[in-house]
């Protein structure tokens, strides 16, 4: 059966000529009219009425079609010598096709590499959820902070792996061995990418450099850093910093959640804070109660902030949730003496004071809002009331060790001068034995 033409069909062709390319007529499908002179050369036509010349060889078992142009741009005659010429390259044992798809991927393979994590970025945003907004801000910040001044101009194909590996032991004494790895995984990200965009088999000079071992943080608050914690989060000088702060402790939340709170999220009567899924890690809607003294932080900023019905707890200038809130957790830190602490720290802080107070473990687990997947927390479920008590034990036990109690926190965030002399478990590791928040 003729090259091209499909079982049932007779092959269509004849001497091609500008009078016989300009005489063909458009079908209801496409359709070929093949060279009688020059093998493999022939026209493809479409239902539109475009005429493209083609060279057609087997290359490797693999039928290859190789565009020569469009009449009337390109004449018969030239694409015929075009179809020669390629030809000779057939009869050597090479491959136009495979040649051209080369020297386009190499050219596309020499752009910046910050062209290409656009490419990436706008990939990556496609269709995405809130989840993966949040993660691509991320990778924003790390883009900026660690990435594009070094290596944003430089060509894709340019980095080596010994230029990746300097660049990446500076970074880790510079941000830090957690840092650094992920600065190499967007890094190592954009150019797996880009080799897929190009269909090229471009190196990854970062697969070559092994990412730093990390290790799981321990750092929580001693009942003496409570107290100095405390001390710091009321006499810090900004109300907005006060509140949140306040917020972040009592409550154990992820800070990126806690920045993200809508008040429609918040329930008075049955104080809890229902999060959609779309905001937690886990990608399900949690409910967690909201303990007395957070509650009570809320409410009286709702009442200051005109009662609203909707919109961000925590907003930013422009509206939004707030984008940061390290730079006001640092200075705070710092002015308590705190070390090396940070605003994740706080729900390891949290979660130690639960358990010293006597909550179970899996109870903890809900008030962090992970998802327990064993066998058995399938069928174990934490009650409202359970969680709502469990809550209660730990804000107890993370403001009695500073000379505070919940009752302090009713009718909003209190004032430095709330804070007793100092309290009786101040010099207490970890965490003194708390049932209640009593005066």
């Amino acid at each position: 059966m003729p090259r091209g033409v499909k079982a049932g069909c007779k092959r269509e062709e004849g001497l091609l000529t500008e009078e016989v390319v300009e005489g063909l007529r458009p079908r209801s499908g496409r359709w070929w009219f093949w060279d009688s002179k020059y093998p493999g050369f022939a026209v493809r036509v479409h239902p539109s009425g475009v005429r493209t010349f083609y060279l057609i060889r087997k290359h490797d078992g693999k039928t290859e079609h190789l565009s020569l142009g469009s009449w009337p741009a390109v004449k018969c005659d030239k694409a015929r010598k075009q179809a020669e010429a390629k030809g000779g390259k057939y009869g050597e044992g090479g491959s136009p096709v495979q040649a051209k798809r080369a020297a386009k991927a190499k050219a596309r393979a020499q752009v910046k590499l910050s062209e290409a994590w656009e490419r990436y970025q706008a990939a990556r945003l496609a269709h995405a959820d809130d989840r993966r907004k949040r993660a691509v801000r991320f990778e924003v910040w790390t883009w900026g902070k660690h990435l594009e001044e070094t290596f944003g101009s430089r060509a894709v194909d340019s980095l080596t792996r010994a230029e990746v590996a300097r660049w990446f032991l500076g970074l880790t004494a510079k941000a830090g061995p957690v840092g650094a790895n992920r600065a190499r995984a967007l890094l190592s990200g954009i150019l797996s990418f880009w080799a897929g965009q190009v269909e090229a088999d471009l190196p990854n000079p970062c697969r070559g450099v092994k990412p730093n071992r990390e290790t799981g943080r321990e750092r929580y608050l001693s009942a003496g850093e409570l107290r100095a914690w405390w001390a710091a989060v009321l006499a810090a000088p900004a109300q907005d910093t006060r509140e949140l702060l306040a917020v972040l402790s009592l409550t154990a939340a992820r800070q990126g959640t806690l920045r993200a709170m809508c008040w429609e999220e918040l329930g008075w009567q049955g104080k809890a804070w229902r999060i959609p899924g779309e905001k937690m890690k886990a990608g399900r809607e949690c409910v967690l109660p909201l303990n007395a003294p957070a509650l009570g932080v809320l409410r009286a900023r709702w009442e200051r902030t005109g009662k609203p019905r909707s919109g961000y707890v925590f907003p930013s200038r422009d509206g939004q949730p707030r984008r940061e809130l390290r730079e006001p957790f640092t200075d705070t830190a710092t002015s308590a003496g705190l070390a090396d602490f940070t605003p994740h720290d706080c729900r390891r802080t949290a979660a130690t004071a639960a358990a010293d107070a006597g909550v179970d473990s899996a109870v903890i687990a809900h008030l962090l809002g992970h998802v327990d997947k064993s066998v058995l927390g399938r069928y174990r479920k934490v009650t409202p009331a359970t969680a709502a008590a469990a809550s209660e034990k730990m804000a107890a036990a993370l403001l009695l060790p500073a000379g505070l109690v919940p009752a302090d926190f009713v009718a909003g965030l209190p004032k430095s001068g709330a804070m007793r002399p100092e309290a009786e478990a101040a010099g207490v590791l970890p965490f003194p034995g708390v049932t209640g928040g009593g005066q």
